[in-house]
């Protein structure tokens, strides 16, 4: 145990002194917007004051539109924002298969709802959209059938990826008091120092380390914690002799996001420390501006040497004096008020496009500025959102909802909560179930590519039909109503299977077919009188008419 203890101590070391380059930009960050974040050196008292430097609040406020736009508009838990369905198109369409899948995606729903996703999930985004990285863990409250997600601190958090640029070892430096830290692990588990901290200074917080990594030194055929894909160790930052526990994982347990990944870089980067600049030179600018509106407002004086110590210079104040000449007086210092202000709407609209604000507040500014809108300029305007945040959500679907959704399906699986997949999956050799995400972001681009397509297909070639009716036969109706109705997420419980439909287009024609013959029988008999008599069934107009 001493030279795995060792290793992973090393393995710390490392990826600590990785994370150093950064937390100087961190911490600009965290002191200008993201102050609830501040603490990346983890040496903050609690119950600190903070944001005692910020002097625009601009930065934080279109951070936290940002973070609330992409939970809103992503996963928000009044919607229904993924789907699952597999990798093969022809399986979906199988009855079987889509009732597994429609089981499948309401037990992961259901688990969702349960667990605590949607509290933690905006602090998640906000730290996505300020710092650039955000991290959430995600485990199986024993004995509850109850998933718990939480979303780390980026200062307890330090990262390494492997040569294809995913996060596969984290190590989180935390701190747990001596008590809970016996009640976690056992007393027996702890330094000395520890132990008599336990007994005898209960609240008096430890410093310990929980380090997730791939399992270089298991052994295959073993089935053991300690053999598992992800090694999961704890142990105490200083003066650890041995682990606090030794267990593993089946699959990575932690999420972690960076906002934009530049090359050679492990941490993300994001809006936030892109527009850094911008943000020092506008609360630079917006402190100057306080001070020159404080100055015009209570500008200094002049006062003779006489008066000291006697002015009042405050609301029907009376200051007394003989000589007129000799006023008190204020100092007129010129002032270009205005031009700050440009100057503070033009930083503050800059940092605002670094954030996408106006993506989220289309309509709104729409509605502000008196324009009306039909459905498909909206449609349209939804669609370039997507497309310009489409690299952004990308990233977000592969790092975190891929994965979050990968670790909910396992858990409740492993669990014994999921329904049985089909034999007919396994007989076609298709085990891998895709994930479709439906928010309102996630479809903007495909609704405008797709639907929009559609639509303006149809437009181009209606006029064409009309003049050649026999174009109407190169058109599917049945693929492309399938196609529209995936483009805009239609419901598909609303949906009457193909072969339903079939059914029932199949007996309207034969009562077309039948009333077209009685038709046609009326018009014979008005035409010739004498077929007005009873009809002979052995006669071919009389098997015509058998079942009508």
């Amino acid at each position: 145990m001493e030279d795995r203890l060792k290793k992973a101590k090393r393995r710390f070391d490392e990826v600590v002194r990785i994370r150093q380059d950064y937390e100087p930009l961190w911490k600009d960050v965290t002191d200008l917007l993201a102050i609830r974040r501040s603490d990346i050196d983890q040496t903050d008292q609690p119950g600190k004051k903070k944001g005692m430097e910020i002097f625009d609040g601009t930065p934080k406020a279109a951070c936290q539109m940002q973070a609330d736009g992409y939970y809103g508009y992503l996963c928000s838990p009044t919607m229904e924002w993924f789907r699952l369905k597999m990798g093969r198109k022809e399986l979906n369409a199988i009855p079987e298969v889509k009732q597994y899948l429609q089981e499948a995606g309401e037990q992961m729903y259901y688990a969702l709802n349960r667990s605590n996703f949607y509290e933690q999930a905006p602090l998640f985004f906000f730290d996505g959209c300020s710092i650039g990285t955000a991290t959430m863990y995600a485990e199986e409250v024993l004995g509850t059938e109850r998933i718990a997600f939480m979303t780390r601190a980026p200062g307890e958090v330090y990262i390494s990826h492997d040569r294809f640029g995913q996060v596969d070892v984290l190590f989180r430096k935390y701190k747990l008091s001596a008590r809970n830290l016996a009640n976690e692990f056992g007393l027996d588990k702890l330094t000395e120092k520890s132990q008599n901290l336990a007994k005898n200074l209960p609240e008096t917080l430890v410093e310990c380390v929980h380090g997730t990594f791939p399992n270089d030194d298991r052994q295959l055929g073993k089935v053991d914690a300690k053999n598992k894909k992800v090694a999961s160790v704890y142990f105490e930052s200083t003066g650890a002799l041995n682990f606090l526990r030794e267990s593993g994982y089946e699959m990575f347990p932690f999420f972690v996001w960076r906002y934009r990944v530049d090359s050679g870089e492990t941490y993300g980067r994001s809006p936030a420390t892109d527009a850094i600049v911008e943000i020092f030179t506008l609360n630079q600018v917006s402190k100057t501006a306080l001070k020159a509106g404080q100055l015009a407002l209570e500008p200094a004086y002049n006062i003779p040497q006489e008066m000291k110590g006697q002015v009042r210079i405050t609301p029907r104040g009376e200051n007394y004096y003989k000589d007129h000449t000799r006023l008190i007086t204020p100092i007129h210092v010129p002032l270009n008020y205005q031009a700050g202000k440009e100057q503070q709407e033009r930083l503050s609209d800059s940092i605002e496009k670094h954030f996408h604000t106006e993506f989220f507040m289309l309509l709104s500014k729409a509605a502000l500025e008196g324009r009306q809108l039909n459905v498909p300029q909206v449609m349209e305007m939804q669609g370039e959102k997507g497309a310009m945040l489409g690299a952004v959500v990308g990233r977000l679907n592969g790092d975190f909802f891929d994965n979050a959704i990968d670790r909910i399906f396992h858990i409740e699986t492993v669990g014994g909560r999921m329904p049985r997949v089909p034999d007919i999956i396994y007989e076609m050799g298709e085990t891998v179930i895709d994930v479709e995400y439906l928010g309102p972001l996630a479809q903007a681009q495909k609704q405008l590519v797709k639907t929009q397509g559609i639509l303006k297909g149809m437009q181009l070639v209606a006029p064409m039909m009309e003049m050649f009716p026999e174009m109407r036969d190169r058109v599917n109706s049945d693929n492309l109503i399938e196609e529209i109705f995936d483009s805009v997420n239609f419901p598909q419980t609303s949906i009457i299977p193909i072969d339903k439909a079939n059914e029932t287009r199949q007996a309207r024609a034969q009562k077309m077919q039948q009333q077209e013959q009685m038709a046609m029988m009326s018009e014979m008999a008005d035409k010739a009188p004498g077929l007005s008599k009873k009809v002979d069934q052995d006669s071919i107009i009389g098997k015509m008419t058998e079942g009508t």
